[in-house]
């Protein structure tokens, strides 16, 4: 996949920088993709439990039993 023309962009102004400044930037770039590594980790993690899937479970009933109750109603959030 290529690049976009503003991270090619940024890049550039990037590499006119001192070795010392483009190496901050790139740990901190990594960090930002090493913390989303981690938290995409972490609510994988807690969605696939056992704990969870049964609240999954019990909130889908309540939702259905409204439902068929008509206690529900329709709702756009384009039109508020």
């Amino acid at each position: 996949m290529a690049m976009t023309k503003l991270l090619e962009n940024a890049f550039q102004r990037v590499s006119q920088l001192s070795e010392v400044e483009q190496d901050s930037i790139a740990v901190a770039l990594l960090e930002v993709f090493q913390d989303d590594q981690q938290d995409n980790a972490a609510w994988d993690a807690l969605v696939e439990s056992a704990a969870s899937q049964h609240l999954l479970e019990e909130m889908t009933h309540r939702v259905e039993a409204a439902i068929a109750r008509r206690e529900t109603f329709y709702f756009d959030p384009g039109n508020r």
